[in-house]
């Protein structure tokens, strides 16, 4: 494990009161940090392998959960008071590029199944106006993906996109300030909306024998359908929340409780009821 602080490896950069709050398994990752007060909390086992995580700047928050033996595969760069919630038991076939900015979050549910060459990020990060009235028109968003998500090889999720649970992204999809109902497919780019009521299980059928395809043919239970919005999270609301905090510290602690408490099957559950795509302007297709 490498651990950056400022200029100094391995070891711990007083003045910059930067914290790494937990215990990391792992020999291959780097950790860095080139600002201050920043915090990276490890929940339970959080094991890493060849990870990169990088706070940029100041005041920003990267929470991982840990659980059983699944190993986090991530590159990772957190800006300025921005946060990233990765919950329990997803599985990384390969590693996952995160950015997180200009005081944005992303939320990721636990669960879930990720592919080959996964991007996620909140800006685009250069700023484009309006020719006529000179205003902004790609202000950065907030990025929130469900409980039990499939993201295929190579999609790209941009600012202002939200997952519900149970959801499937095809292959090579760009999802750009789009909300997705749950137990729902899309794909595309930009993606559109393939087939409803479906859901998926983890389990892979590359080594499946005639037996096991048989028995494949009929799950039995409805353990990954989520189209109960009794407790379903406004995102909305709960993204205001957490930017509002002032410090890194107050950040963490809305995290936990809105986050990393709720054990609700269907706090990511999204419906046709909930609108339609939230996208406003351009819709995150510049990217560097």
């Amino acid at each position: 494990m490498l651990i950056e602080h400022g200029n100094t490896i391995n070891g711990k950069d007083e003045l910059t009161e930067n914290k790494i709050i937990g215990d990391l398994h792992d020999e291959t990752s780097t950790i860095s940090f080139k600002g201050k007060n920043n915090i990276l909390y490890l929940d339970g086992d959080v094991r890493l392998s060849n990870c990169e995580i990088s706070f940029l700047s100041d005041d920003a928050v990267i929470y991982l959960t840990g659980h059983e033996k699944k190993d986090y595969k991530l590159k990772m760069e957190s800006w300025r008071s921005s946060f990233i919630y990765i919950g329990a038991g997803n599985y990384f076939n390969n590693t996952m590029t995160m950015i997180s900015s200009e005081r944005k979050g992303i939320v990721i549910g636990g669960g879930g199944v990720f592919s080959f060459g996964i991007w996620i990020r909140t800006a685009d990060p250069h700023i484009l106006y309006d020719s006529n009235s000179h205003d902004r028109i790609n202000p950065s968003k907030n990025v929130m993906i469900g409980d039990h998500v499939w993201l295929g090889q190579n999609a790209l999720i941009l600012k202002g996109s939200v997952i519900g649970s149970g959801s499937t992204i095809g292959a090579a999809s760009v999802v750009s300030g789009k909300r997705i109902e749950s137990n729902t497919i899309y794909a595309g780019n930009p993606v559109r909306k393939v087939k409803e009521n479906v859901f998926f299980t983890d389990k892979s059928v590359h080594n499946y024998t005639k037996k096991k395809t048989q028995e494949s043919m009929h799950f039995n239970s409805n353990e990954f359908i989520y189209n109960n919005t009794t407790n379903f999270l406004n995102d909305v609301q709960l993204f205001k929340t957490i930017e509002n905090a002032g410090t890194s510290e107050e950040r963490l602690l809305k995290i936990k409780e809105l986050l990393a408490e709720n054990s609700s099957p269907s706090r990511f559950s999204v419906t046709n009821s909930s609108g339609k795509s939230s996208t406003h302007g351009i819709k995150g297709f510049f990217r560097k």
